[in-house]
């Protein structure tokens, strides 16, 4: 560059995935689309911030039909922002039945009563149980 000349000024106007920040960005955009979008989706908004773990999401509710219609709000809501939550577990057959399978975890169905971890598989979210 030759010293006299003005220098060029570049402006990243995308968000780069794979570098240090891009936990962080992913987060921030998603609490703040969340936000902007509470009125329309007021209880997957509510949910989704409190429940929200780096990139994923654990909620329920108090019965199969609730919690379904949180399930399809929640991923309504997050689609808005080209984002897809996918991975749906649950310990009730009926539920996990009601939600698309190409938007289930592999292994989505979780008996929490069984003593018997071996037996069956348990759900971990960021390797959490």
């Amino acid at each position: 560059m030759h010293p006299k000349a003005t220098p060029k000024i570049y402006r990243i106007t995308r968000v780069t995935f794979g570098v240090v920040s891009s936990p962080f960005l992913a987060i921030g955009t998603i609490q703040e689309h969340v936000k902007i979008c509470k009125e329309t989706f007021p209880v997957a908004s509510s949910e989704i911030l409190r429940n929200t773990y780096v990139d994923d999401f654990a909620s329920g509710r108090d019965n199969v039909q609730e919690t379904l219609r949180l399930q399809q709000s929640a991923t309504e809501l997050l689609q808005k922002a080209a984002f897809n939550l996918t991975k749906w577990s649950s310990n009730s057959s009926e539920l996990t039945d009601a939600i698309p399978e190409r938007d289930r975890t592999a292994v989505s169905l979780v008996n929490l009563e069984s003593g018997l971890v071996e037996a069956h598989p348990i759900t971990k979210a960021l390797g959490l149980k």
